[in-house]
């Protein structure tokens, strides 16, 4: 199973990449069991 930094994650709020370095944030996902939600760092809902 990858690690969760070893994925492309994209942000929920402007759909665009987290980059490689770029501070994240996640959160569960209400909507999915076992999801989270990510967000860059300076988009956080």
């Amino acid at each position: 199973m990858l690690a969760k930094q070893d994925l492309p994650h994209f942000c929920y709020q402007c759909k665009k990449q987290i980059k490689k370095g770029q501070k994240y944030v996640y959160r569960e996902s209400k909507k999915y069991e076992k999801g989270f939600n990510y967000f860059h760092k300076n988009c956080k809902v």
